[in-house]
């Protein structure tokens, strides 16, 4: 993939409510991504950090464990 195809790379932003995170204060918070809406972002109080892609073909990019 070029590494000037913006739209489809994935791409975090900081956990700000201007950035659209869900459930801040929950466990885990989430995002998808403002630019495709193709991934979602999980993050767990123990750090665990999850990595979901939604759109076709939809799958697990990441699973880290947490402490």
């Amino acid at each position: 993939m070029p590494a000037n195809d913006y739209v489809k790379r994935m791409h975090i932003f900081p956990m700000e409510d201007f950035y659209d995170w869900k459930d801040l204060a929950k466990d885990p918070c989430s995002w998808v991504d403002s630019v495709a809406a193709s991934h979602r972002t999980e993050i767990y109080n123990s750090g665990r950090i999850v990595i979901t892609r939604i759109k076709h073909p939809a799958g697990l990019v990441l699973d880290k464990p947490g402490a």
